[in-house]
């Protein structure tokens, strides 16, 4: 990895001020999800109490699929604040090594979830990163 020296383009304030702001907002969307998420077990009870299996069916897979998202969150805010301790060094080497897995999930997810606070961390990652490990972490490779 080149070391990045005096690189002016990254702002290490900036970086960090956006890291605190990502996790807070993955928190609120965390919970509003619960919230949702709650309703529709309650949904899911009163199709079975129905006997409307069907509808009872699709509510289960929607389920699944949102509460997966949960685990999302939770993992991205974890590797938000991985990344805000290692503010110093990110400035001096760029991404290492040992950061790259974080920075992959942050710039994949910048483009699927729909925080602008994440989609301004990819954009500041792109100027960090390798440009081909880059492209590989916004194609998920």
């Amino acid at each position: 990895r080149s070391k990045m020296g005096n690189n002016k383009s990254f702002d290490k304030i900036q970086f960090k001020t956006l890291l605190t702001e990502a996790s807070s907002r993955m928190s609120i969307k965390r919970g509003k999800k619960v919230n949702e998420l709650y309703r529709v077990k309650e949904k899911i009870v009163d199709y079975v109490k129905n006997g409307d299996m069907s509808s009872a069916l699709i509510y289960i897979d929607n389920y699944i699929n949102e509460e997966n998202k949960l685990n999302v969150f939770d993992v991205l805010c974890t590797m938000c604040d991985q990344l805000k301790g290692r503010i110093t060094e990110i400035e001096s080497y760029g991404i290492t090594d040992d950061l790259s897995a974080n920075a992959n999930a942050i710039v994949f997810a910048s483009q699927r979830l729909d925080i602008k606070e994440l989609q301004s961390l990819g954009a500041i990652l792109k100027d960090v990163m390798p440009k081909v490990e880059y492209k590989e972490a916004m194609n998920g490779s």
